[in-house]
């Protein structure tokens, strides 16, 4: 990846590690995740100080979790209720072949990433984050893929791009809902005439 694109790799890891279920993570892999774990905050530490951890605490799968939707559900991809999958906007990806497809030839389809980040189920305030996280797998594909899912990859970056619009224009609208009300004002016994700064006559400088 690129310099600019280190920090958003390096939290996706860290994403991916929560979501490993607990049994896997405590006793298969417990020392090799400790120790890829540590190494990714001392880097992200390196470029913020002040960094602190905020891992996802949304599981992958059909999870119950109050607030934890699939990507795929925020964004309106699917009338499905089920969470940890985006089969509606698969079935619209034409000449896509299936992950199990490709197994036999060792390799995996470009559109792949993209679908299981739009699988992968998150919270409403982590949206900004995963709305990123599609853009910027979109514009790594290869340009003939993107050729080939031009279309569709064509909606899914104008729908990301709307809600990110969205979401930055509700935050200026929160930041400055308080414009209209008035400043305190202090009462005091001293009063500026007109024409002060240019007579010096009432309170101005004395250059004498």
């Amino acid at each position: 990846c690129k310099e600019d694109e280190f920090v958003f790799f390096l939290e996706v890891i860290l994403k991916f590690i929560d979501k490993i279920p607990e049994e896997t993570r405590d006793e298969k892999y417990a020392e090799e995740f400790k120790d890829l774990k540590k190494r990714v905050v001392d880097a992200l530490k390196k470029k913020d100080p002040h960094y602190e951890v905020d891992l996802a605490s949304c599981q992958d799968g059909d999870t119950a979790i109050k607030g934890c939707l699939s990507l795929c559900r925020w964004l309106g991809l699917t009338e499905s209720t089920t969470n940890g999958q985006c089969e509606d906007y698969v079935e619209t990806l034409l000449g896509y072949k299936k992950k199990e497809k490709w197994k036999f030839w060792g390799h995996e389809s470009s559109m792949t990433p993209v679908l299981e980040l739009l699988s992968t189920n998150c919270r409403k305030e982590e949206l900004g984050y995963y709305y990123a996280g599609i853009i910027q797998l979109i514009e790594r594909m290869p340009e003939n893929k993107k050729e080939k899912y031009k279309e569709q990859l064509k909606k899914l970056e104008d729908l990301v791009a709307d809600k990110l619009t969205n979401e930055v224009a509700a935050i200026e609208e929160e930041e400055y809902e308080d414009d209209d009300v008035p400043l305190p004002s202090c009462e005091s016994g001293m009063t500026i005439e007109e024409g002060d700064i240019v007579t010096w006559e009432n309170y101005g400088p004395n250059f004498a």
